[in-house]
Formats: C-alpha cells, sequence, structure tokens
C-alpha cells in the first residue's frame, strides 16, 4: 500500500509538471497562490512575519528537536527578490537550535504560475543532538549551505509544485521534493474566511549527507489557515511523516501559528 502511495505522489506530481509547464509550488494551494500574490507577482515592497509552536521539529525527515520548538521567520521581498531569516528556539533544553538564511528570486509567469531559486545558510549553533548515524535523534549536523530551484503554480482543482535542494557543505547531497495540495475558501463568516487544505509531498534523497536513500520520506498535511484580515492569518496543522526504507521515524506533529503580513 506504501508503495502505492509513494508511486501515486511522484507520478500524480510530475503528471501535473508535464500538463502545465506553466503550473505548479511549495506549500499549500492557498499558500502558493498568496506566494504568488504577494511575492512576485507584486511590484511593491511587502513582506511577512511569523511565529509558530510545533510539537516536534523534522526536517529533511531528520528528527530536529527532542521536544517542542518555538520557531519565528520574517521575510521582505520587491520585484521578485525575496530575503528571509528563519529561527528555531528548542523549549527543552531552552536554546535556540537553528538560524537560516535565505535569497531568492522568484519570477511570475502569470496569476497563478512562479518559478524560483535562491541560496540558503543554515546555521546550527549548539550543532545537532545525535553522536552518529545510529543515534535517532539526529546528526551531529555543523553549518551548511545550499542552492535550490522550483516551479509552482495553483489551478481552481489543485496546487503542485517541484524542487530540487543541492546540499554543498556539510550535506553534500542533492533532494527533490513532489508536492500536491488542495484548498478551499469558506467565506460565510465574513470578514474572516477559512482556508482548510490538505497536501502531500514525496521527498527523494539523492546522495544527501551520503546516503542514498535513506532519507526518502512522505509527508502529509491536514491544515485549518483561519484569515482575518488580509495582513493577519491565524494556523493549525497535524501532520504525519513517515519513511520509505526505515531510517526516517514515522510519527505526527501538530502546528499553531500566527502570520503578520505588511
Amino acid at each position: 500500500m506504501r508503495q502505492a502511495l509513494y508511486v501515486f505522489l511522484l507520478c500524480g506530481a510530475g503528471a501535473v509538471c508535464a500538463q502545465n509547464d506553466v503550473d505548479e509550488d511549495g506549500s499549500t494551494a492557498a499558500e502558493q497562490a498568496d506566494f504568488i500574490k504577494w511575492g512576485p507577482a507584486s511590484k511593491e515592497l511587502g513582506g511577512q512575519a511569523s511565529v509558530q509552536w510545533l510539537s516536534q521539529y523534522f526536517f529533511r525527515g531528520l528528527r530536529f528537536s527532542h521536544n517542542d520548538v518555538l520557531q519565528q521567520e520574517i521575510g521582505v521581498w520587491y520585484a521578485g527578490f525575496k530575503a528571509r531569516g528563519f529561527f528555531s528556539y528548542d523549549c527543552n533544553p531552552d536554546e535556540y537550535s537553528e538560524a537560516d538564511f535565505t535569497g531568492s528570486y522568484s519570477y511570475a509567469l502569470n496569476e497563478s504560475t512562479a518559478v524560483e531559486a535562491g541560496y540558503t545558510f543554515y546555521g546550527y549553533p549548539h550543532r545537532m543532538y545525535g553522536k552518529d548515524k545510529k543515534d535517532r535523534q539526529g546528526y551531529d549536523i555543523k553549518d551548511t549551505q545550499e542552492i535550490f530551484a522550483g516551479v509552482m503554480g495553483v489551478t481552481d482543482y489543485l496546487g503542485a509544485s517541484v524542487y530540487g535542494y543541492y546540499d554543498f557543505r556539510d550535506g553534500t547531497g542533492a533532494l527533490w521534493e513532489f508536492a500536491l495540495g488542495k484548498s478551499l475558501d469558506i467565506d460565510h463568516f465574513k470578514p474572516v474566511t477559512l482556508k482548510p487544505y490538505v497536501r502531500a509531498s514525496a521527498n527523494l534523497n539523492c546522495r544527501y549527507f551520503n546516503d542514498a536513500t535513506e532519507f526518502s520520506h512522505s509527508i502529509l498535511t491536514v491544515g485549518l489557515p483561519l484569515h482575518l484580515t488580509d495582513h493577519a492569518v491565524l494556523s493549525g496543522s497535524l501532520n504525519y511523516q513517515w519513511g520509505w526504507q526505515g531510517w526516517v521515524e514515522d510519527d505526527w506533529y501538530a502546528q499553531v501559528g500566527v502570520t503578520l503580513r505588511f
């Protein structure tokens, strides 16, 4: 059953790419449309700041926390250029465990589609918790860097994306993400709008951290963003990830957050 789901996710994303060269994305169908609207499609200076709580923190299939975390993000964009800072605070022990900085350029092909390419620096002030690859709490990861590129878009029926990431320092390897998402707009409670969504992704490891496929995994997310205004969003989601070969932990985690756009 799992193998069939993997094939469905990969082929589904590939089919969207093949049918709509001008059609794909990265988070959820709703966030895709918002990103294109607020980001590369806008010629005005804009940005957003967010704070979220996660019951557990996983990244690229690896566990990056012992317990819950508080994460902050701030980003600004202008005419397709975007700068972003991301910070993760581990609630036990009480310390900042990650600080990332991303610069990218996005180009809107039309109102519902964009392409993006960029660079990210990943900083780990206290390294990671694991001593070796057999410690499932994580690797002893040093600061690292990667480049990425992708295509994203949203239609009336689905949002989709294909992204490729290449780590050229500590991780030394590549990872592909294929994602599909569907969201609804429920505006019966105006001025508040509910935008529930479902998102599924297949994450294919290609020598990332010098492993062939051990970190390949899938993630299923069910979320309920509450758009209070055009500039304020409350969000919550339940997420489940499972590994394809046993190295990635099968586990779920919850998320609650608030985003302000300016």
